[in-house]
């Protein structure tokens, strides 16, 4: 390609700045009465925009904006603040209450700001009970005691050491690089009763625990490399690190270890018990209940815990001979457990009883799935909830409806058919409703709950940078999959200065990975899998599209949010990566746009992408003819057990040496470029080193990069950003 590559590697530099559309916070603070609630509007450049509603009015005004309220306090205390570090803690109808650096300010709405004593945010030391009388610690692995009321202290444990600890769980890489110390040990881990009378914690059994070294060879303070053993559980080891519930009685001083409540850690890092979406105390604070998964996430347990005997209980047990999927929520004063689970094939909500366990009814049904609950009015025995699947416009836009607990009166709250995300006031009484397309921005409404009538529209969000840099919207394409009548969804992006009468190579950016999705449905970007890009540029598709190319995301067979018959496509057959399904929509896209050529098709993907895109080469070799695979993981019983095990299958079996890329690698006829950070403790290099190997030992040319000192992050790095960039330019 006769081009300058400088040139073009300015324009895509463009679209890897964050600051191209202007955006609403979702942080929304009410008054008491819920008539007001203000909202911060950012503009470009630092701006921001502070908007009161008056919610009776339906009338919106711009109280004050930052830099007007950094000025002033730098004129008011002789100051010289750069950035505005402001935390609001309440709204009424004359003025802000706020932490701004450190000190409690009221920012009247006439312009007016006021310090005021006092009022500063207490900052509790770690471990301290809501009545503030104790505080439990953890030190040389045991646990500590101290009564705050005369400085006393109790040790309690004695038996903790390097192998057991207590009121601890595994430190995360980043953790232990920031302070260069592999043995770093974390803070207390656990949680308190509402009533202050038991500390919930776990215990850590590492006898058997198996580790990952990784090897940092540039640390900032020494010249001598640091080697750090992160435990890492991988798929199929016999032995894991084990978790034990341990429950601290403050009135008596005892603790219980509740040997029976065993947990085999498949995580490599992080929490384990203690995952605040599967955990949660009675409202009287004498019961704890939590979710214990199995391995390959074949069974899941609700658990109760009396606190006050230290005495285990299973509610509801499920088991399946695929991976499950389960969330659970307990309504005390109804008697029920709310339970979402798969087992139909979708993901719906199901009541059972709280002291039988038995089933009372199913509330939701049909071929869309549950998202998420966001309200449940107990008064009145209706559950609010976003679903997907449902939309017929798209079968992943997400809507909020709401149902009764019998499953009568299903109403659809959300009647755009756009993707929407909601943010409920704090009495259930309105939502903020945020809605988009992949090429129409945000629009922010307020609406009533029960009925979703919309009271009125808030500002929106501000395109008009991305528009004077020469945007070209992207395209959204539904293509028919292998099977020649599914419809597959893909997004297309052009570059700025596209000629349809040029030839455009066309780059095919990959993660088929089973547990989400990859395509943007939404034009500022969601949390959802892994398209939390925004769609008007993409996580990198924007940007290599400036280069002159065709870029595209594809969401083929064997992805999430499209039921489990659309997702078992790829279960213990990571192999398959929805490949034949990407060729399949290249094609199509290629049929109606005579400019794509398809004798110049790349692809690139990161972490469980950068597996597939190795696989591409290798299994497709003749189609796929460049490729940039970065943080793969390219043997699966190499990555940490939690997630090959759920989308495998578990025990390891035959599937998983079929799944592998190393035995492929007398299959390479592309160019490769393979890179991996040093210190990934999510995907460890060692897969990567791996894959080098294999392809040596059948004489294949190839590149790599190992870069030092980062992470699982390599793919957002700048530099390598552009050496994938010049990659695909030098040889696509």
């Amino acid at each position: 390609m006769n081009l300058n590559y400088e040139y073009l590697i300015d324009r895509a530099m463009l679209y890897r700045r964050n600051d191209l559309v202007g955006k609403i916070n979702t942080q929304y603070y009410w008054t008491e009465d819920e008539s007001l609630m203000l909202y911060q509007h950012d503009l470009y450049d630092g701006v921001k925009e502070y908007i009161l509603v008056d919610i009776t009015r339906k009338t919106q005004e711009r109280v004050f904006t930052c830099p007007d309220i950094l000025i002033k306090l730098n004129a008011m205390f002789m100051l010289k603040l750069e950035r505005l570090d402001m935390n609001i803690k309440k709204l009424t109808h004359q003025y802000v209450e706020a932490n701004i650096h450190d000190h409690h300010f009221k920012l009247h709405f006439d312009g007016s700001l006021e310090k005021m004593l006092g009022g500063e945010t207490e900052t509790l030391p770690l471990g301290t009970s809501p009545d503030r009388k104790y505080q439990v610690t953890v030190k040389t692995n045991n646990l500590f005691i101290k009564d705050l009321r005369d400085e006393s202290i109790i040790q309690l444990t004695f038996d903790g050491n390097h192998k057991l600890k207590y009121g601890q769980t595994f430190p995360y890489m980043y953790q232990m690089l920031e302070r260069e110390n592999p043995a770093l040990e974390t803070d207390l881990y656990g949680q308190w009763s509402p009533n202050s009378k038991y500390f919930v914690t776990q215990v850590l059994d590492l006898e058997q625990a198996k580790t990952l070294p990784l090897l940092q060879s540039s640390p900032k303070n020494s010249k001598q490399p640091i080697l750090y053993t992160p435990t890492y559980p991988c798929a199929g080891d016999g032995d894991l690190p084990k978790a034990y519930v341990c429950v601290v009685n403050i009135e008596t001083m005892t603790y219980t270890v509740i040997e029976n409540d065993v947990l085999e850690v498949i995580s490599y890092g992080g929490r384990t018990i203690f995952d605040v979406s599967s955990c949660w105390f009675s409202g009287d604070g004498e019961e704890f209940y939590y979710v214990a998964v199995g391995r390959g996430e074949l069974s899941m347990t609700l658990k109760k815990i009396s606190l006050g005997k230290a005495t285990s209980s299973d509610l509801i047990k499920k088991v399946s001979d695929r991976r499950l999927i389960n969330y659970f929520d307990v309504l005390e004063d109804k008697n029920l457990i709310v339970n979402i689970c798969d087992g139909s094939g979708w993901l719906h909500i199901y009541l059972y009883d709280l002291t039988s366990g038995e089933l009372i009814n199913q509330v939701t049904s049909g071929e869309f799935s549950t998202e998420d609950i966001q309200y449940i009015d107990t008064d009145n025995e209706v559950i609010y909830f976003v679903s997907y699947g449902n939309d017929k416009t798209n079968p992943y836009y997400e809507n909020m409806y709401r149902v009764n607990f019998d499953g009568s009166g299903l109403v659809l709250l959300t009647e755009e058919n756009e993707f929407h995300q909601v943010t409920l006031s704090p009495s259930k009484k309105y939502f903020v409703d945020q809605f988009s397309t992949v090429t129409q921005p945000d629009r922010f409404v307020l609406k009533e709950l029960t009925r979703g009538q919309a009271l009125m529209e808030l500002k929106q969000v501000d395109v008009s940078r991305l528009n004077e840099i020469g945007w070209t919207p992207v395209e959204e394409f539904v293509a028919k999959a292998r099977d020649g009548k599914t419809d597959i969804y893909c997004n297309i992006h052009r570059p700025s200065e596209f000629d349809p009468n040029k030839s455009y190579p066309i780059i095919d950016h990959i993660y088929a990975g089973a547990w989400g999705y990859l395509v943007p449905k939404s034009f500022s970007g969601n949390t959802k899998g892994c398209a939390y890009a925004p769609a008007y540029k993409g996580f990198q598709e924007q940007s290599l599209a400036e280069l002159g190319f065709i870029v595209v995301t594809i969401d083929g067979l064997g992805t999430n949010c499209r039921g489990n018959d659309f997702q078992d496509y790829s279960y213990k057959k990571t192999q398959d990566s929805g490949l034949p399904d990407h060729i399949e929509a290249l094609r199509q896209m290629a049929e109606k746009y005579t400019y794509i050529d398809l004798d110049r098709v790349g692809i690139f993907g990161a972490s469980c992408g950068g597996y597939d895109t190795v696989n591409a080469l290798l299994t497709y070799p003749d189609f796929f003819k460049v490729g940039v695979s970065v943080s793969g993981v390219h043997d699966w019983t190499m990555d940490k057990a939690s997630y090959p095990e759920a989308f495998m299958g578990y025990p390891v079996d035959e599937y998983y040496a079929k799944s592998s890329n190393l035995s492929k690698a007398a299959n390479l006829k592309g160019k490769l470029l393979l890179g991996h950070g040093e210190v990934d403790d999510n995907v460890n290099p060692v897969n990567t080193l791996m894959l080098a190997n294999e392809l040596i030992k059948h004489n294949k040319d190839f590149d790599m990069f190992i870069m030092p000192n980062v992470g699982h992050s390599v793919v957002r790095n700048e530099y390598f950003e552009k050496k994938m960039w010049r990659y695909f330019l030098n040889h696509l």
